[in-house]
């Protein structure tokens, strides 16, 4: 316990009950044990940190701001409380308090009232839907927010295009040619993308007709993904608290694969798919849009 407690057995008895509360999932006796902290030893840190963090990970942000910024301004060195005061802030469009905090954390931001647009490149971002979980892939704009870039399936309610808060905790990693990625949690998606998603079966047994349609969709600005080899959708197993997503080996199905596709409209996608189907001498099948 840090100096803020020296000597107090009864705060450091409080505080350690309210993190037992809290990392079993009981947040309402956590939160009322640190509220209660907070009014016994107001100039203490940690309890409003820990409050932020409870309201981040429940996507409250006016509170989980409030209490971030008590924190910060009770300890300047409390890194976890910048980062998390940082998020709200994007969250709430206060770009300002957001840009500073991030400075807090190593960057060199002007410290304006506008969004930042940047290009801080790819990063996986873990969706969760129900008792799964699901990896795809963004565009980092700023340190809190990425546009999806994979087409992410119609169960998970997300789409190609959608702008979303993400976390700065690693919550995993995707292992790829035995390298492991850092993959992060999303937060809330804060803007739909103007996509449909659809997907179709292709009727071809080899992998360089699927790269080349991948490629034709590049061309055409049409989202695409080999929904056939995404075993990100299954639930990831465990390996040391973390999770692990592993995709299958790039095998060719004598069956043929099912794409999700990404794009303004049905008749746009029908082009791209005859100009593969011209160049491959393949066919395709059972073309349908998801809701």
């Amino acid at each position: 316990m840090k100096a803020e407690t020296s000597g107090n057995e009864e705060l450091s008895d409080l505080f350690r009950r309210a993190l037992n509360y809290d990392r079993a999932g009981d947040l309402y006796m956590a939160i009322k044990l640190y509220k209660k902290l907070i009014r016994l030893a107001p100039e203490w840190s940690r309890p409003y940190r820990r409050l932020g963090s409870i309201y981040k990970d429940r996507a409250e942000w006016k509170p989980s701001f409030y209490y971030n910024s008590c924190a910060t301004e009770r300890n300047p060195k409390d890194l976890k409380a910048w980062q998390n005061l940082a998020i709200a802030a994007t969250a709430l469009k206060k770009w300002k308090e957001a840009r500073t905090a991030w400075n807090q954390l190593g960057f060199d931001f002007r410290e304006t009232n506008r969004a930042l647009d940047l290009d801080l490149g790819a990063i996986a971002i873990c969706l969760h839907s129900g008792p799964t979980s699901e990896v795809v892939w963004g565009r980092r704009i700023d340190p809190a927010r990425a546009i999806i870039e994979s087409v992410p399936h119609p169960d998970s309610g997300y789409g190609y295009g959608d702008l979303v808060l993400v976390d700065n905790v690693v919550v995993g990693h995707l292992v790829r040619q035995g390298k492991k990625i850092p993959v992060f949690d999303e937060l809330q998606r804060i803007k739909k993308g103007d996509y449909q998603t659809f997907s179709v079966m292709l009727h071809t047994s080899q992998l360089a007709d699927i790269d080349l349609l991948a490629g034709l969709c590049r061309q055409e600005a049409i989202g695409f993904d080999n929904w056939s080899m995404a075993s990100r959708h299954l639930p990831a197993p465990v390996y040391r608290g973390r999770m692990e997503f592993h995709p299958p080996p790039a095998e060719e199905a004598s069956d043929g694969y099912v794409v999700g596709l990404a794009a303004g409209s049905r008749r746009e996608l029908l082009q791209v798919l005859r100009n593969w189907k011209v160049i491959t001498l393949q066919s395709f099948s059972e073309l349908q849009r998801h809701s």
